[in-house]
């Protein structure tokens, strides 16, 4: 008997002494907590909002069933196109046309520039020059005799321009000769005294 009293002591003991270390423990611990882990511990619990990476991710899944969409689309557009094709009976080239419609060639800008430049009229200056060139190609070719060589030294000899001053000078020259003259026929002729009547049958006579 004094054995399982001696057992029941001794098991409160034990037990007083866990609980004693536990709340030791537990005290320990929450002193050793800094501010910074608390502030964490309270604010855990705390449902965070979606992250960058989050929304991008959810950004490319929309954009992914987008583009499903579009290709969908774009292939009951063709399949369409092919039926009605068919339902024609049109030739393989337009059933290639019909299938291939959005692998066409886009038109580069050298290609639209060409396609759309005007074609330039000919200027009034060149249809001169382009006559010229005509009527000389077009022109008989004129045989000239080759000159004797007294034709030859005059066409090479220098022309000399008669000058106003040349042309004074010749008149003066002329003039003082055909005074000399007069002279020298006054002095040749007698001196006669005339009437009034020889004068006048004189003037007249002249």
């Amino acid at each position: 008997m004094f054995g399982f009293i001696s057992d029941i002591f001794s098991s409160k003991k034990s037990s007083t002494q866990a609980i004693y270390r536990s709340d030791e423990n537990e005290s320990a611990s929450s002193d050793e907590l800094t501010g910074v882990a608390k502030y964490l511990n309270a604010h855990s619990a705390v449902t965070r909002g979606p992250s960058s990476v989050d929304k991008y991710l959810q950004g490319q899944v929309q954009r992914s069933s987008v583009a499903k969409y579009v290709t969908r689309q774009a292939i009951a557009a063709k399949q369409a196109n092919k039926t009605s094709a068919d339902a024609k009976g049109v030739t393989g080239v337009a059933k290639y046309l019909a299938n291939n419609v959005d692998a066409k060639p886009v038109k580069s800008g050298v290609s639209k520039y060409l396609a759309t430049r005007k074609v330039t009229t000919v200027s009034s200056v060149s249809k001169y020059m382009l006559k010229r060139a005509l009527e000389a190609k077009n022109k008989p070719e004129v045989v000239r005799n080759k000159p004797t060589s007294v034709a030859q030294y005059l066409e090479d000899r220098p022309k000399h321009t008669t000058s106003s001053v040349a042309k004074y000078l010749a008149k003066k020259v002329s003039a003082a000769k055909q005074v000399a003259v007069e002279a020298i026929d006054e002095v040749a002729e007698p001196v006669v005294t005339l009437t009034g009547v020889e004068r006048y049958l004189k003037q007249h006579a002249s």
